[in-house]
């Protein structure tokens, strides 16, 4: 195996490419955009690239010829994206095109797994039942729109020969995720409440939308096995297909925490749509041998523990928590 990922700089590219760096024992090709930990890791071989530009894309490629090509790098966020939604369309779309076209182009074409998202589901999950590939394809969001368009394009190409896969992922958490995003933005707070960097209030958005979690770490084995075993022009759920309220997340934390906790709820963190329902059925990918390992207690334990070190290594730190 002679890997590409792009977005390895990444919460879940980071992961992916430690999980491949083992697999064939060096360190992985990946793409990063602009300055990046992902120089520190070990795992990851580092090109700098914006997979939005075809050039620089093709370049790339061709310089490497990958046999299996991960597709992870686009704007993460859903909420940002209603925020800009013509730009965040345009980067998640041209991106996935531009790289599967140069892909294409190689002789030979390398495997090619797309990332999506359970968001091109979108309203299909209103109704509160796991949600299977086969479900209504209906996003809600600026981003679930881009994703979608990225599939339809891969789609197209599978039907000229490309070998390429699609996973749609659930939400997933764990150790390195942007504080942008729930969870790790509950840990940030905690971890900051403990070592006294602010008061012992965290400021919280929905409690009550209930999603399914799985660890990062079970997500990218997933994108391995569907890659490896997966069938060309097919999308594979990422899901463990338990409903969790995000107030459950919230206090599975707060019960971790070395200080009490005040929980305010912050208007400016409410989403425009939010499902209140969304959950997986990723019975397609288990038939493949591929099935989540790691319990949420742990994920979560994990992923305080790497905001606790991320607090402790600021500057400062020692001396505001006197």
């Amino acid at each position: 195996m002679k890997a590409l990922v792009t977005g390895a700089g990444g919460f879940a590219g980071s992961h992916l490419c430690e999980l491949l760096a083992a697999r064939q024992g060096g360190p992985v090709d990946g793409t990063v955009y602009g300055a990046s930990e992902a120089t520190a890791n070990p795992a990851i071989r580092p090109h700098l690239c914006d997979v939005t530009r075809r050039e620089e894309v093709a370049r790339l490629l061709e310089a490497i010829r990958p046999t299996h090509l991960f597709h992870l790098a686009a704007p993460s966020h859903v909420g940002e994206s209603f925020d800009r939604p013509a730009e965040a369309i345009a980067a998640i779309a041209a991106g996935a095109v531009g790289l599967l076209e140069a892909a294409a182009r190689l002789d030979p074409a390398p495997r090619v797994l797309l990332v999506s998202s359970a968001e091109v589901y979108g309203w299909s999950g209103a109704a509160g039942e796991p949600l299977a590939e086969g479900a209504a394809l209906e996003p809600h969001s600026p981003y679930g729109v881009g994703k979608l368009a990225a599939e339809a394009y891969a789609r197209q190409l599978a039907r000229r020969g490309l070998f390429v896969v699609v996973a749609r992922p659930f939400n997933h958490v764990g150790p390195r995720q942007s504080d942008r995003f729930a969870c790790a933005a509950f840990a940030r707070q905690i971890a900051e409440a403990e070592a006294g960097l602010r008061e012992r209030a965290i400021g919280v958005g929905n409690l009550s939308a209930e999603r399914d979690f799985s660890d990062v770490r079970d997500v990218v084995r997933g994108y391995l096995t569907a890659l490896e075993q997966g069938a060309s022009g097919e999308a594979y759920n990422l899901a463990s297909g338990r409903a969790v309220r995000i107030s459950a997340l919230l206090d599975g934390l707060v019960a971790m925490s070395r200080v009490p906790i005040e929980v305010r709820v912050e208007p400016a963190r409410l989403r425009p749509v939010e499902l209140p329902r969304l959950v997986g059925d990723a019975s397609r990918l288990r038939k493949l041998g591929w099935s989540p390992q790691i319990p949420l207690e742990q994920t979560l334990a994990d992923t305080l523990d790497h905001w606790r070190a991320k607090v402790e290594k600021s500057p400062g730190t020692h001396h505001r928590s006197r």
